[in-house]
């Protein structure tokens, strides 16, 4: 089965995608597989069947990559998933590019100018892998100021905007520290989520009273002090799991920054003195075991964002307007997703070992170029002679993963 037919019939359960448009879509995603180095019009020009004009006039006018990869997720992944959310900076320059900003790169450790993207992925639990679903580029301040939103606002509406969808997939909404904030949570929260994220290690927190009313005049009491995070009362926390690497802790707490009941799952290493990392959910019935595992599978999403970032060009993006660089980026990383769902996915569980997206861009690579020799010199592919010394030269280059 070739990868074109396996794009095909996903395209073909969308609405209103002209033939053109599923010719030239499945056309992008292994062109996007099969380049090394940049991927740019230039270069889609050179490989493809389609002129520069053509790329750039079809990145402007836009496609759901979050339909398509819906039905992706749903055709390949198990029933137990989460939904990824983390941010990726992407250096950029120019003066017109749209979005161009300050954000914060991870790699450097400070902000520095260029793009900003809200990535949302599943995760399948069962495969520890993560999927793309919707990459959504953040506006300028300045447009978040005039539209009366802060980042924070921005992130959050970007999850809810594709609310609907996201919930057929799962609940649970995982991102990092920088999340833990009450205009991320509460939004998610009402709108049906279940946020998981972590707490700083020194969070404001309140033991609950559970003692029996008083009887007396005033307001019931609702809080038996403050959280003392060295020194934790193991008659509130319960011991959940007791590993060699560390212990499990469960408590339902008060969080004085998202002015809600939280569950925590607190984890102390073992091999680190004083170490310990303090998780939370907002569902109050949620396990520590569940929170944890979770908050851990939320990694997968950098994996998915480093591969498209070496293999798919992610940071190569020509366009400098909001359609062709929400075009291109969704482009990179959907093309990792299709490689996982191809190539890793449909095997048997016990041949699949490391997913290796360096192999596949080299066998996509070899590919294209055997093709073009092929062609050149019109020599027949499906010839039985030709079968073996083609994909004995299609592999030439892998690498263990």
């Amino acid at each position: 089965m070739e990868s074109r037919a396996f794009i095909g019939p996903i395209l073909s359960k969308m609405s209103d995608l002209r033939k053109s448009k599923v010719n030239f879509l499945t056309e992008c995603f292994i062109l996007f597989l099969s380049i090394k180095g940049k991927i740019n019009f230039l270069q889609l020009s050179r490989y493809g069947s389609y002129s520069e004009k053509t790329y750039r006039n079809n990145f402007e006018s836009g496609f759901s990559f979050s339909e398509f990869n819906h039905h992706l997720i749903n055709e390949h992944c198990g029933d137990e998933k989460i939904i990824a959310f983390d941010p990726v900076y992407l250096s950029k320059s120019g003066k017109k590019t749209y979005g161009l900003g300050k954000y914060w790169s991870g790699c450097a450790g400070k902000a520095q100018k260029g793009l900003d993207l809200s990535g949302i992925g599943i995760v399948d639990v069962e495969s520890r892998n993560a999927f793309h679903y919707d990459a959504i580029q953040t506006p300028s301040i300045t447009e978040l100021k005039e539209k009366g939103m802060s980042l924070v606002d921005h992130y959050a509406s970007t999850l809810l905007t594709h609310k609907e969808q996201l919930l057929t997939h799962s609940k649970y909404v995982v991102a990092d520290a920088y999340f833990a904030k009450e205009k991320f949570v509460r939004p998610l929260d009402e709108a049906g989520f279940t946020v998981i994220s972590r707490f700083r290690g020194d969070m404001n927190a309140r033991y609950l009273f559970e003692g029996p009313k008083t009887g007396k005049r005033g307001r019931p009491k609702k809080f038996n002090g403050k959280v003392d995070w060295k020194n934790i009362d193991l008659d509130i926390f319960q011991l959940e799991d007791d590993t060699d690497l560390y212990y499990l802790y469960s408590a339902k707490l008060y969080s004085v920054a998202l002015k809600r009941e939280v569950m925590i799952a607190l984890v102390q290493f073992k091999n680190q003195k004083l170490k310990q990392k303090i998780f939370f959910s907002t569902d109050l019935n949620q396990e520590a075991f569940q929170i944890f595992n979770y908050y851990r599978l939320r990694f997968h999403i950098e994996f998915l964002f480093r591969d498209a970032k070496q293999h798919t060009s992610l940071t190569g993006c020509q366009g400098i307007s909001k359609n062709k660089i929400h075009f291109h980026t969704n482009m990179a990383l959907t093309s990792v997703s299709i490689a996982k769902a191809f190539h890793w996915i449909n095997q048997e569980k016990k041949e699949r070992g490391p997913f290796s997206m360096a192999n596949i861009k080299t066998l996509y690579f070899n590919e294209l170029i055997l093709k073009k020799i092929f062609s050149v010199f019109r020599i027949d592919v499906d010839v039985e002679k030709n079968k073996q010394q083609f994909e004995m030269i299609r592999k030439l280059g892998q690498i263990a993963a």
